[in-house]
């Protein structure tokens, strides 16, 4: 649902936020409703300062139960740091504002009950979305982290796994809570199903920005004739999902591979890697691609 515009950028409202809004209003808690609300803004409006400082472009803002996502584009030829950096800026600036209520709480005891919730809304802003799960700022960090050592689609399956991890933990986590106090905690339902949920479409983007990125490769290499290419070695009876974990975003590569006795048994290139393997899978050996 659009919600108007924030320094000329569409505000989206989620279905999981409407969901997290509906609490909020059967439990009378309106006013608490807008601090929070405000709270996400911001915490989102950081992500796309740093955004727009590194020279990106932001579209829309899509407001989630626990923070959102600020659609920029072009984002897919950032480097690993400069994900990083625009990741880390919401849950900074949250705990910038954690900091700032509870000393304000302290010294203006009248607006305690109220500088508390600000204070606990944008700790849980902070803590929450810094969890090394995707599409959290955490799960994000930890991707870009990850695709220092292993391609972007890696690195995403792998953070997807440390995901399922968390969805796992939380749900122990409430289990025992509610055996221990027979309160059954929502905002952690909620967040196991909005994170489980989303990992799909996080493999779904990751694909698709692998294919772009290769077909960037490919328009590069056109248009300058020769590009720097990495060579690997390979044995014959290799699983294409071991080289995958190789292929690094910046360099196009090609694969020559050899049998037991390093003959060379032929070459393939990465474009060919990728074009066939929706047909033959990423458990068959790359002597087959040949």
């Amino acid at each position: 649902m659009r919600a108007g515009k924030v320094a000329g950028i569409q505000i989206v409202i989620s279905n999981w936020f409407l969901v997290l809004l509906i609490i909020f209003l059967l439990a009378g808690m309106a006013g608490k409703l807008m601090l929070a609300f405000i709270s996400v803004i911001i915490h989102e409006l950081a992500h796309i300062c740093v955004a727009r400082f590194l020279g990106y472009q932001v579209g829309t803002l899509e407001l989630l139960p626990f923070g959102g996502v600020a659609h920029i584009y072009n984002l897919g030829k950032a480097s690993a740091g400069q994900e990083i950096l625009i990741a880390l800026a919401g849950p900074a600036v949250s705990l910038v504002i954690t900091i700032v209520s509870y000393l304000s709480a302290q010294g203006i005891p009248q607006y305690r009950e109220l500088l508390q919730f600000i204070y606990d809304t944008n700790f849980m802003l902070a803590t929450f979305n810094m969890l090394p799960a995707l599409p959290l700022d955490g799960g994000r960090i930890v991707r870009a982290w990850l695709s220092l050592f292993y391609g972007h689609l890696q690195a995403t399956i792998i953070a997807v796994k440390c995901t399922k991890i968390i969805c796992l933990l939380l749900i122990v986590i409430t289990g025992w809570l509610f055996y221990d106090t027979r309160t059954l905690n929502i905002t952690f339902v909620v967040a196991v199903l909005f994170l489980y949920l989303s990992v799909r479409a996080e493999i779904s983007a990751a694909r698709l920005r692998n294919m772009q990125i290769l077909a960037q490769k490919k328009a590069l290499l056109l248009t300058q004739g020769a590009m720097q290419t990495i060579h690997l070695t390979v044995l014959s009876h290799v699983k294409i999902k071991d080289i995958l974990k190789l292929f690094k975003e910046d360099y196009y590569y090609v694969v020559l591979v050899v049998n037991p006795d390093f003959h060379l048994q032929g070459a393939i290139t990465e474009t060919e890697v990728w074009e066939s393997l929706p047909l033959k899978g990423i458990f068959t050996e790359i002597g087959d691609f040949l």
